[in-house]
């Protein structure tokens, strides 16, 4: 019985340790986008993004990295990453995947945002006390932007 429990101590401390060694820094989804033109001005134009980086530097891109403020997305053409991980050739863009990106003040972004991006709920208070809206973008992504009564 003590050799078990002093296992079970040892084990826990290892899972403990491990867990506060490694932290998560940050999170960038990869989309795979059908048009990545398209895509490239959705997130430019529509959204208000800027463009960090694309591959290759010189030539039609097939990736791209944008950022607002802290939020990075990065889009990929189906062909480029399809030939990356096959497992992704049976599957199709967008999807059940929905974005939750909270934002201060949700109103005036929504008036710029509706004015071009396919809208799927406008403005709504939540019972959660959220103001939020969801948007689709061209390959079926959802985004919801959401802002907090403080």
């Amino acid at each position: 019985m003590k050799k078990l429990l002093l296992l079970t101590f040892i084990i826990f401390l290892s899972i403990n340790t491990m867990s506060q060694k490694t932290k998560f820094i940050s999170m960038s989804p990869n989309l795979m986008v059908k048009d990545i033109k398209a895509s490239h001005n959705f997130y430019l134009k529509t959204l208000g993004f800027k463009l960090l980086d694309q591959e290759p530097k010189n030539a039609d891109a097939v990736w791209m990295m944008f950022a607002y403020n802290d939020i990075t997305i990065m889009i990929q053409s189906t062909e480029s990453i399809t030939e990356e991980i096959p497992q992704l050739k049976s599957e199709h863009t967008g999807g059940t995947l929905t974005f939750y990106i909270t934002i201060s003040d949700v109103n005036s972004y929504y008036k710029k945002v509706s004015e071009s991006a396919k809208v799927i709920k406008g403005l709504e208070k939540t019972f959660y006390g959220a103001t939020e809206f969801t948007i689709e973008d061209p390959d079926g992504y959802l985004f919801t932007f959401a802002e907090f009564d403080e």
